[in-house]
């Protein structure tokens, strides 16, 4: 004949459960607890870098033996004591934990965040609007990396003093004027190289009419 008997109470960190036949305490079964507080480690401890080999071990002392659970930024991501990065990226950056959980109870380690080091990106600069962009609009320059890196945008100016930019409108009507005047200038003087080139050409004519103009006095 078995002999079973149940017992129900709120259990906190730290009690110890065990059971013994009645006139038999000496003989008490093995005890049953809530999981410790896991700790995690990390390997290698030293700077991440991307690339690398890096490993996360959740531990935690229980019995029955814990179920664990490794979470990202709140989300579970493995059911295994160990994660293993065969080659980090900067991806895999941000904060981790783990948790023991067997029919006892559960408990969550600390979080930990895990910072990949990696060579500088080019990064990518959009403008908008794309369109043809004209003096007065409003234009929102960004940059992005791929991640949450900072990108940093620089800003190169060209900036005229306000009688500049009040006597742009003298300076356009000036050089219109001075056009025009090299065009007449250069008018004149293509007529007077094709009026001397004509008359180089008949002189005889222009001695006859000289001549004339002479016998007349």
């Amino acid at each position: 004949m078995v002999e079973q008997s149940s017992y129900q109470d709120l259990f906190n960190p730290g009690d110890i459960i065990s059971c013994a036949f009645k006139g038999h305490e000496a003989y008490r079964s093995a005890s049953v607890y809530i999981p410790e507080v896991p700790s995690v480690s990390v390997s290698p401890s030293a700077e991440i870098v991307e690339g690398s080999s890096v490993t996360l071990t959740c531990s935690s002392d229980a019995n029955p033996a814990v179920k664990y659970t490794w979470y990202k930024e709140q989300q579970p991501i493995s059911q295994e004591k160990q994660i293993t990065f065969r080659s980090i990226q900067s991806s895999d950056s941000g904060d981790y934990y783990c948790t023991a959980e067997n029919e006892v109870g559960r408990r969550s380690s600390e979080v930990i965040s895990i910072k990949v080091k990696y060579d500088p990106k080019l990064p990518a600069v959009s403008v908008s609007p794309s369109a043809e962009i004209t003096e007065g609009n409003s234009v929102t320059p960004s940059g992005e990396i791929g991640d949450d890196s900072p990108v940093t945008l620089t800003r190169s100016t060209v900036s005229f003093s306000p009688d500049i930019r009040n006597n742009q409108d003298s300076w356009k009507k000036t050089a219109a004027v001075a056009s025009i005047t090299v065009l007449f200038l250069a008018i004149i003087i293509i007529s007077g190289i094709i009026f001397i080139r004509l008359r180089d050409q008949q002189p005889a004519e222009y001695s006859s009419a000289l001549y004339g103009t002479v016998r007349k006095k």
